[in-house]
């Protein structure tokens, strides 16, 4: 099969007029997820300085959902906390406390609706997770479409 054949096979069925059009989507894609990287391991490299320890605190603390009165308000992390999702060592953690809830699937989605919100607020923030529609090579894909 001829070079040119083989191209055409390659392109069928993409969104591509040319190998060079889409040689050059896959390096804009490449330099997003390169910066994208980047972002994070800066961030990553940032948080951990002295300077920064009460950001980094707060992710550590994270969301917190529990029963509380004015008066838990003072000592939050005390008594009446149902569930927790913080930035553990490693990825996201969720801690549920199963005694304080007769409610199981009630728990499970808003375990599942914070570590939501949790994950895409701490991945947005470090650099990680960016919006789509900033996205160069998104845009243009869409475009192409």
């Amino acid at each position: 099969m001829s070079s040119a054949k083989q191209t055409k096979e390659k392109l069928k069925g993409l969104p591509f007029k040319s190998a060079k059009e889409m040689n050059q989507v896959q390096k804009e894609i490449a330099l997003e997820n390169w910066r994208r990287l980047t972002r994070y391991t800066d961030f990553n490299s940032q948080i951990n300085k002295r300077e920064f320890q009460d950001v980094k605190e707060e992710f550590e603390t994270g969301f917190m959902c529990g029963y509380a009165t004015p008066a838990d308000d003072a000592n939050p992390n005390e008594g009446s906390q149902l569930l927790r999702v913080y930035k553990a060592n490693k990825g996201v953690q969720i801690n549920i406390d199963e005694k304080k809830t007769s409610d199981p699937e009630m728990v499970s989605k808003l375990a599942s609706d914070m570590a939501l919100a949790f994950g895409t607020f701490y991945y947005e923030v470090s650099g990680l997770k960016t919006n789509d529609e900033s996205d160069v090579s998104f845009k243009r894909m869409a475009a192409l479409s």
